[in-house]
């Protein structure tokens, strides 16, 4: 079925299968994101208000599942038949009206919105049963939030952003340094993409003061303790996968330092 073709004139439970890019009924949306976060605290009390304003679901007080909701075009499915269906981006499984209603989802994740969405395509055989299989090949949305790292750079799983598209968030306060520091052992496991940062924390005057002050003292600090620092910081992995000798590395950083110096 194509996007809002007519379904009204075929007759219900016909169907061993049905495939098209359906329109899901707005009530199986509410429904769906109170179900699947009522159960966070924060969330809780803006669910039950949901229902509580919500005119389509206020007068149901005992609630069905929001697969009841999806509509009516799933009645043109044997009972325990299968409806599969694009429009939603997520991978999704539910029972709808006693029928498996499907959302295929992506085949990868198209922006940061999707990144707990797990992407991949069916394949159906010639008796309907079907698999689903994860694509694990395609860059994946990951966030790393400052605060996780900051005090626990060393043991910090930085392999989450090898390949994946980066987004890095700053709920803390990050010196010049360790921001130095983190930068470079990100791009030692090459992201696919990495994102501009978003900022959680107000700089207000007494944080643009340490920023301030952080950032003189390491213009003061010798530009060649600077460069021995960053090669110091370069993953164990990486020198060995690249063949490099970390002091070598800066005895020839060392001469171009003092040659573009003299010039």
């Amino acid at each position: 079925m194509p996007w809002l073709g007519d379904v009204t004139k075929y007759i219900d439970e016909t169907f061993d299968m049905m495939f098209g890019h359906f329109d899901v009924s707005s009530k199986y949306l509410i429904k769906s994101y109170i179900e699947e976060h009522s159960v966070m605290p924060a969330a809780s009390d803006e669910a039950a208000k949901s229902i509580d304003n919500d005119s389509m679901l206020a007068s149901n007080t005992k609630l069905s599942q929001a697969g009841d909701y999806v509509g009516d075009f799933v009645d043109k499915v044997k009972k325990g038949g299968d409806v599969f269906s694009g429009h939603i981006h997520c991978h999704k499984e539910i029972i709808s009206k006693g029928r498996k209603f499907i959302f295929v989802g992506d085949p990868y994740q198209q922006n940061l919105g999707e990144k707990t969405y797990q992407c991949g395509f069916y394949i159906i055989n010639d008796d309907n049963s079907y698999s689903f299989h994860e694509i694990t090949s395609v860059p994946k949305h990951v966030e790393i939030y400052m605060s996780d790292v900051v005090d626990n750079f060393d043991k910090f799983d930085f392999s989450i952003v090898k390949g994946n598209i980066l987004h890095k968030i700053y709920d803390v306060e990050v010196d010049n340094i360790m921001d130095a520091k983190i930068s470079q052992r990100i791009n030692d496991l090459h992201p696919y993409e990495e994102l501009l940062p978003d900022y959680e924390i107000d700089l207000n005057s007494g944080s643009d003061i340490k920023m301030l002050n952080a950032s003189i003292e390491l213009i003061k600090k010798s530009k060649l303790d600077y460069i021995k620092n960053y090669i110091d910081n370069i993953a164990p992995e990486v020198l060995q996968e690249q063949s490099i000798d970390k002091d070598k590395l800066y005895e020839i950083l060392k001469d171009y330092y003092k040659a573009v110096a003299e010039e």
